[in-house]
């Protein structure tokens, strides 16, 4: 009974979206019980045939330009198919089916790509960040080893696009994934989209390939190759014995003011433990309590995914800038839920606007 009522759901979906000359969105649904490889589809008289699902570029490229004409920025869309065409590696052609090819930490759905919101004032800028997929080469070869191959054949392409990618270069093997350590990741890419073209770009590499409690051990390593272990010293020793390494992050723009940034996990830390860490490593965190305490809403030491705090680090810069994360993946019901806990800390602006781009992805 719930199967008929869904595909009835989808049908009357689809012949309103066939009657305005849209994609139908039904393809796009991941209902329980529905064979992973065809879904359902109705016409406006009832009558129910099988396709096959599409395939993930076209789901990004939707949801690419509907914020783009949502935030009045359709030149920025050109961007997202730049991105889509020379950093993804071979998933944009797989389909976007309920059993992914290979499933992704980026998104709680597994695709391998996520747009953000970042503000100068009320101007809003559109990030992308994707994670280069490649199948595996071998029945030896992981998944995280092959991502890591197809970040590396983007390596030139970035150049191309204005990267700079010195800082990477001195780093880059030290984070090969190791083939007898399972890891969720191995390389991921971000960037800004713009009218001219990506730009900004970053990108994040997993210091726990060498396993959770060496991770710590390569990010000392990767930060004296960058000549900044001095000023990761004693952030080190600022954190709890729970604190453990996650991401590692460089801009890829010229030194010296390029950044590398340290991503710390903290499971089982409230967001006082969390804030008292990061002041001790010299950072100000004046005014935070109040607003972390809001979005977290409740307890975070038994949160599926922990607070995390970030720390970013520049030549001849001796105390890094710091960044706490709250999840609210896993502390807010939905995504309702969620912006409405930003009432007060986004300008009404800011808000109206990050509104109306999720609602135009919904």
């Amino acid at each position: 009974m719930r199967r008929r009522l869904e595909r009835r759901a989808l049908a009357r979906r689809d012949a309103r979206e066939k009657s305005t000359n849209r994609e139908p969105s039904s393809q796009l649904a991941r209902n329980e019980g529905t064979s992973p490889r065809k879904l359902f589809r109705g016409d406006a008289g009832g009558k129910m045939e099988k396709y096959p699902w599409p395939r993930l570029r076209q789901l990004a490229e939707r949801r690419i330009d509907s914020v783009c004409t949502t935030l009045g920025k359709n030149d920025w869309a050109r961007s997202g198919r730049v991105v889509l065409d020379e950093l993804c590696g071979e998933w944009p052609s797989w389909e976007a089916a309920y059993d992914p090819v290979c499933p992704s930490d980026i998104t709680d759905d597994s695709s391998p790509f996520e747009l953000s919101l970042a503000f100068e004032r009320d101007e809003p800028s559109l990030r992308m960040l994707v994670e280069p997929q490649a199948r595996p080469r071998s029945e030896e070869e992981s998944w995280a080893m092959s991502s890591w191959h197809a970040t590396e054949a983007t390596l030139e392409r970035l150049r191309a696009m204005g990267a700079h990618l010195e800082s990477l270069e001195r780093v880059w093997d030290l984070f090969k994934p190791l083939p007898t350590i399972p890891v969720r990741f191995s390389s991921w890419l971000a960037c800004t989209l713009g009218a001219d073209g990506p730009r900004d770009f970053k990108v994040y590499l997993n210091p726990q390939v060498v396993g959770v409690e060496g991770a710590m051990i390569l990010v000392q390593r990767a930060m004296t190759e960058l000549g900044l272990e001095s000023s990761l010293e004693s952030t080190r020793e600022a954190l709890s014995l729970a604190a453990r390494p996650t991401y590692f992050s460089l801009d890829l723009t010229p030194r010296p003011g390029a950044r590398a940034k340290v991503y710390f996990a903290h499971p089982g830390e409230s967001v006082v433990d969390v804030l008292t860490q990061t002041e001790r490593a010299g950072a100000n965190v004046r005014g935070m309590r109040r607003r972390l305490e809001t979005l977290a809403s409740g307890p975070t030491e038994s949160l599926s995914r922990p607070l995390q705090s970030c720390f970013a680090f520049r030549d001849g810069v001796v105390s890094p800038e710091a960044t706490i994360y709250v999840p609210l993946r896993a502390c807010a019901a939905t995504d309702a839920e969620a912006l409405d806990r930003l009432e007060g800390m986004l300008s009404p602006g800011q808000l109206a606007c990050t509104r109306s781009a999720a609602a135009s992805m919904a």
